[in-house]
């Protein structure tokens, strides 16, 4: 199942606070009044929702500004729900939301892309989790290829789960993987180092492959 982004900003009057980091932010005020910007998986739109004690607030000022070229760029007000919908971006994009009821606020945020992408990490026990994502979710039934230098038993061809991830198991030895994940005319390709300790020693180099399309 695609999971959805949650990003949380709270915003006091007479107080303003700092932006959230990408993807995972949260900052808090001491009383009850909210923004939430959450970017749904699979189309890559963001919803930014205003709240005060858990009720929706109508008719608020929301200015979004960003880095590079964002048609959801603009000035916003919220509606009955408390609500504006943002489009989902060409490309990964911070994101500058400002919100205001009587006092403002503002948060940075970043909204994932629609490129695929894919990371492996290791837990403690030498086993690797392989993750495919596009605007920030898991994408299920991708196509996950491993190869090795010397003997490794993960090496092979897998299918992402529903959550868009592959289980690795763990190396005899520190081992070099390049790990190829394909979905519709994308493959994306990551180079990484399983350590049998646990970990992963870094991604050593990444490359995007439009395989029908103009880039390259």
């Amino acid at each position: 199942m695609r999971g959805r982004q949650w990003f949380a900003a709270a915003f006091a009057a007479m107080l303003v606070v700092a932006g959230a980091s990408a993807f995972a932010g949260t900052a808090a005020a001491d009383d009850a009044q909210t923004i939430d910007v959450e970017q749904e998986g699979e189309a890559g739109t963001a919803t930014v929702s205003a709240t005060e004690n858990d009720t929706a607030v109508e008719g608020a000022t929301v200015e979004v500004e960003a880095d590079g070229n964002y048609s959801g760029a603009g000035d916003y007000e919220t509606d009955e729900n408390g609500t504006v919908e943002l489009p989902a971006p060409n490309e990964t994009t911070d994101v500058n939301v400002t919100v205001v009821v009587d006092e403002e606020t503002e948060t940075t945020i970043e909204l994932a892309g629609p490129e695929l992408a894919v990371d492996a990490e290791s837990a403690a026990d030498g086993t690797a989790v392989v993750s495919v994502t596009r605007y920030g979710a898991g994408v299920p039934n991708a196509s996950v290829s491993v190869a090795a230098d010397g003997d490794y038993s993960g090496a092979g061809d897998y299918a992402t789960n529903d959550e868009g991830t592959v289980e690795l198991p763990a190396p005899n030895e520190t081992t070099d993987v390049e790990i190829e994940a394909s979905e519709g005319n994308e493959t994306v390709e990551t180079t990484a180092t399983l350590d049998a300790r646990g970990g992963v020693d870094g991604v050593r180099s990444a490359r995007l492959r439009i395989r029908r399309g103009t880039a390259r």
